[in-house]
């Protein structure tokens, strides 16, 4: 009897499930003298039970393997790729898109899809309605509430534009600094180990959950990413919706379809306070043009006898003003959670699980830093064998 993989624990099992196998020869023992032997089918695994198994893992290679590689596929190209080339590839990056060549950069494509579709069909169905329906009307006795509609549809377009397609500070993982002149360098300096153990270049080839300069880091805050295979710094989590480690993470949204985390968090309070706005503000044009719009003036049976087109749009503006006045509450709400959560400088993910570090620390306002995933970034294989 022995155990898989030469007794060791699968990646990622955490001692909570192994196998046995049991090997063919006639001579093996049974498991248990007073119980007939298993049958003698080599392979057969018996597995323990336990907690539910974790997602799958991501590639288990060395950030080395990952390189050579890579070096391997790209050995017969002409020009150098770039990180929008290889970001795809096992080990390098996640499940986040780069867009436009990496000038943008949103969720995984699947994923959230219903709740993306959801998220804009509940606000342009309104804003369609709005405009299209009730514009003539406003635009001659309350141009006022016109205007500050159109800025806030403006504002809400804009912010919404900026979290979903701004990354929101993912972690390169260690095979990507490695092959991006300078980025190690800038990777160390946002995670605050410029310099440190940890922060150097020689440390990503040899880092491990077990390392003793990781086992000094813990104390401070700082994790092992056993999905990314890497440290993690204090404030940062794993998105494994986008398979990212991010910089002081919030939550991944999946109406936006994207993550909330240092880099675009103003952003995301932006669109949810303008919404707010421009959802207050169709319940408001909407109710005036119920109250004083055709079929007010003419009596809602005559509008049906003499403007029946008038009359749908009418019955149409009741469930319409109390779905949006429901998002309104619901969105108000959210709103205001967030703003507490600004107020004691915590983030929604520490809130919920308890592990915080940094409270009073700044977040709508702490300053945005670089991203360090830039797709047009030309990639440099580096020579291992002569070191780093």
């Amino acid at each position: 009897m022995a155990l898989q993989d030469g007794g060791q624990k699968p990646p990622g099992s955490e001692g909570e499930v192994f196998a046995l196998q049991v090997e063919t020869p006639s001579s093996s023992m049974p498991l248990n003298p007073a119980q007939p032997p298993p049958p003698k089918k080599k392979g057969i695994c018996f597995c323990l039970q336990g907690p539910p198994v974790p997602p799958a893992q991501p590639d288990q290679s060395s950030p080395a393997e990952i390189i050579m590689n890579l070096r391997e596929e790209w050995a017969q190209s002409s020009t150098p790729p770039t990180v929008a080339d290889v970001w795809e590839c096992a080990g390098v990056g996640g499940r986040a898109r780069l867009v436009a060549r990496g000038a943008l950069m949103t969720g995984p494509p699947d994923i959230d899809r219903r709740f993306t579709i959801c998220a804009y069909s509940s606000i342009l169905i309104p804003v369609i309605y709005f405009y299209l329906v009730c514009g003539v009307f406003l635009w001659h006795f309350h141009a006022w509430l016109l205007y500050c509609s159109f800025g806030f549809a403006a504002l809400t377009a804009g912010f919404l534009f900026l979290t979903a397609f701004t990354d929101p500070g993912i972690i390169p993982r260690p095979a990507l600094q490695l092959m991006v002149p300078g980025l190690q360098e800038e990777v160390a300096a946002a995670m605050g180990l410029t310099g440190k153990p940890g922060g150097r270049k020689e440390d990503l080839l040899l880092m491990g959950p077990t390392n003793p300069i990781m086992l000094d880091l813990e104390p401070h805050g700082f994790w092992w990413c056993k999905y990314c295979h890497m440290i993690q710094p204090p404030r940062a989590k794993h998105c494994k919706d986008c398979n990212c480690c991010i910089l002081r993470e919030d939550h991944h949204c999946p109406f936006l379809n994207n993550c909330i985390g240092l880099r675009n968090y103003g952003f995301f309070y932006g669109f949810v306070v303008s919404l707010c706005f421009l959802a207050g503000s169709f319940v408001v044009g909407v109710s005036l043009w119920l109250r004083d719009g055709p079929c007010s003036s003419l009596g809602f049976g005559t509008c049906v006898t003499h403007k029946p087109g008038i009359a749908i749009l009418y019955v149409l503006a009741w469930p319409l003003v109390v779905i949006v006045g429901l998002l309104l509450l619901a969105v108000s709400l959210f709103a205001l959670w967030h703003l507490w959560l600004i107020i004691r400088g915590r983030t929604t993910r520490e809130v919920l699980t308890g592990r915080s570090q940094g409270e009073g620390v700044r977040t709508l306002c702490a300053r945005r830093s670089r991203s360090l995933i830039r797709g047009k970034d030309k990639i440099v294989f580096p020579d291992l064998q002569n070191g780093v």
